[in-house]
């Protein structure tokens, strides 16, 4: 049964990032709060435990709420809701954790910082680095007096932020404001970015060199960028994947995958999940993959051996 999905609530941006295509689609909803209601009751979501929003830029959505509305009333094992953000819509920020962190056990907000300020604006696309860094002040100031309720900075790995002194801005960033950070290498998929391999042109074996030195000195409490080193390092994770059964991306348009990588789909919002026990992976995926989307959810949710391979790589 599924525990956790990744939910695109719309493929639509206000930001135009180098590494994603997202923000040539046009701003149509694709599912409704009502769509989300209905499939989201169905038996197969009852065991959700997670769910991981994300777009798009879902505060693009001027609904937002009602899908928000949508997700808590039809889930009613939801442990942890996660909203994914570029970090461009404070208002819209303020009021939706205001009004939804008490509504669920656990909740978060990841917000897209790439680096200073010349270097996030050239990967975004647009200025935006100074309404960004107001959006995490106030999440700063907000998880203050919220114990259920956590942020963390989230980076995309281009050629242009693959440095020592990007990875270090955004890291003495976090600690000011009491947040964790995480960060992967830009990836391509043609069903959730819209992009093809050619973003990891300019990231030399220099400086992947580099990301897996600093995730040596500083990121040895990561599990994920634990993972992402052996994964730089070996093109493995060594992970039993268990994607489309554990977890899965549903997209804007509501069809839904195993994962954010692959293009087999698996169901859609009006009949559910109709392809069950997946035992082909790699067939319509790129296998292995190494993002947060899949990485927690393979330990957390998998198989007990991918537990074990977790510990033994902390131990390291």
């Amino acid at each position: 049964m599924l525990k956790q999905i990744s939910l695109e609530v719309n493929d639509y941006c206000n930001n135009a990032c180098i590494m994603c295509n997202i923000h040539y689609n046009k701003w149509v909803d694709k599912t409704s709060p009502d769509e989300y209601t209905h499939m989201l009751s169905r038996p197969e979501f009852r065991s959700l435990k997670e769910v991981s929003i994300t777009g798009g830029e879902p505060f693009s959505r001027n609904d937002i709420d009602k899908v928000m509305d949508a997700i808590i009333n039809s889930l009613p094992n939801l442990e942890w809701l996660l909203i994914n953000t570029n970090g461009t819509y404070l208002s819209k920020t303020k009021d939706i954790v205001e009004k939804y962190v008490n509504k669920v056990k656990k909740f978060s907000v990841s917000v897209s910082l790439e680096g200073e300020k010349e270097i996030h604006e050239k990967i975004r696309g647009v200025k935006s680095f100074d309404a960004v860094m107001k959006t995490l002040e106030f999440l700063s100031n907000f998880s203050k007096s919220h114990q259920n309720f956590s942020f963390m900075i989230s980076t995309t790995i281009t050629s242009l932020n693959a440095d020592m002194s990007q990875l270090l801005f955004i890291k003495s960033t976090a600690e000011k404001l009491g947040c964790t950070y995480t960060f992967r290498i830009a990836s391509a998929s043609n069903t959730y970015y819209l992009n093809d391999s050619s973003i990891l042109t300019g990231l030399t074996p220099e400086k992947i060199r580099m990301i897996t030195r600093f995730i040596h000195e500083y990121c040895k409490n990561d599990v994920f960028e634990q993972f992402q080193k052996q994964y730089l390092e070996t093109g493995q994770t060594g992970l039993g994947c268990t994607a489309g059964t554990d977890f899965a991306f549903v997209h804007a348009d509501g069809n839904i995958y195993p994962c954010i990588f692959s293009t087999r789909i698996i169901g859609d919002k009006k009949h559910g999940i109709t392809v069950m026990g997946i035992n082909d992976l790699g067939k319509f995926e790129p296998c292995p993959c190494c993002t947060e989307c899949t990485i927690y959810e393979m330990i957390n949710y998998g198989p007990a051996k991918n537990l074990e391979i977790s510990k033994l790589i902390m131990s390291k």
